[in-house]
């Protein structure tokens, strides 16, 4: 064994269910298409349609579209 091994031990990851990541990759899975294809976005209406927490779905949103300089 390494001297830190026993730090940074192999736990199994529970599959849990997280209707907020779920929320926000369905979010994400329909955003990034239509900003591919510099199509305009209803934000307001993408949130509620895919149950993705607002502030975070518009802090994603207004991080992707400073990377891009849009």
């Amino acid at each position: 064994m390494l001297p830190f091994e026993s730090y940074f031990g192999q736990e199994p990851v529970e599959d849990k269910n997280s209707p907020e990541l779920d929320a926000l990759n369905a979010f994400l899975a329909e955003l990034m298409p239509a900003i591919n294809s510099k199509a305009e976005v209803d934000l307001d209406e993408l949130i509620r349609k895919t149950g993705a927490d607002p502030v975070a779905a518009r802090a994603i949103n207004g991080d992707l579209m400073r990377k891009l300089n849009r």
